[in-house]
């Protein structure tokens, strides 16, 4: 069983990383750098998916680690399944699912990785199906746990109750986008979000089920509030209120909303990307600031 307290507190996200084609005048040094200064931060959980960068990032992710043989001290998450839109709008099948797998580990050089996510809904594959597939996975030792994204709590629910018929034990993790603002609308087909939803909250704080949050900061929103899918009267006011608390703790907007994130109810890993290092060495320490449950209410209020 995969254990979540000896994780660091944020996941890092990779789809930044990588070449979609691996060009060889195109060193691979400054990205190596880069995780190697991450690990230097005790930044070992990464948030990988076979579709980043078209497989690009699971490729350089293992060069690495066959650069510097670290995969011990590595939490990896990755996910397949995600659909091809027209050509293979369903790809929750226990053929596409083994392919992708099949070539996650073989990109990355390893032989397992912690954890595995099915990257969108399929609401044709049947879920008996998916449940026997990810069930396969865990025996042949190819995964230690596995997690949905961007999937409703609800089906997530029936997914884990038709894998009780199998021995597919509980899912680990779930990871819509979660944040401090709700958006408009999605920014890309099938996603789903747990901001402003009560009755997911209600279920995740139930089963204290963990989040792999992507796009906690809101995708650029704290920069530029306009224009974009969070631009909301709402939104606006909660962007003032965060501003004011991080004001009041001398810290920056970005710290304070990382703060927010980890002050839920259920646990929170947010996912996220940056080239800086001192950048990130900033959200991990954000995401080790207390925010006190009445203060993250009172920025969230509508």
């Amino acid at each position: 069983m995969v254990d979540l307290s000896s994780l660091p507190p944020l996941f890092v996200g990779t789809s930044h990383l990588g070449q979609v084609v691996r060009l060889p005048f195109v060193s691979s040094q400054p990205a190596f750098a880069y995780l190697d200064g991450l690990l230097e931060l005790g930044l070992t959980a990464f948030d990988l998916a076979a579709s980043y960068q078209a497989g690009g990032t699971e490729r350089l992710f293992g060069e690495w680690m066959r650069a510097r043989k670290n995969r011990e001290r590595l939490f990896l998450s990755t996910k397949g399944g995600h659909p091809i839109p027209i050509v293979a709008p369903h790809r929750l099948g226990r053929a596409a699912l083994e392919a992708d797998l099949e070539a996650s580990l073989r990109r990355l050089g390893t032989s397992w990785v912690e954890l595995y996510f099915l990257h969108r809904d399929d609401q044709v594959t049947p879920l008996e199906e998916i449940a026997r597939t990810l069930a396969s996975f865990l025996r042949a030792g190819k995964i230690r746990a596995w997690g949905v994204s961007n999937w409703t709590h609800e089906r997530l629910e029936a997914l884990e109750e038709a894998g009780k018929a199998v021995g597919l034990p509980p899912a680990l993790m779930t990871s819509p986008q979660y944040s401090l603002f709700a958006w408009k609308k999605t920014p890309w087909p099938g996603c789903t979000s747990i901001t402003g939803d009560r009755a997911a909250q209600e279920f995740l704080t139930k089963r204290q089920l963990a989040v792999l949050a992507w796009s906690p900061l809101g995708g650029g929103y704290l920069k530029n509030p306009r224009g974009s899918v969070y631009d909301t009267p709402e939104n606006l006011a909660r962007r003032a209120r965060l501003q004011a608390w991080a004001d009041a703790h001398g810290t920056s907007i970005e710290n304070a909303l990382l703060a927010f994130l980890k002050a839920s109810p259920f646990p929170v890993y947010p996912s996220v990307a940056t080239r800086s290092l001192e950048r990130m060495r900033a959200n991990l320490l954000a995401c080790q600031t207390p925010m006190d449950e009445e203060d993250a209410r009172r920025i969230q209020a509508p």
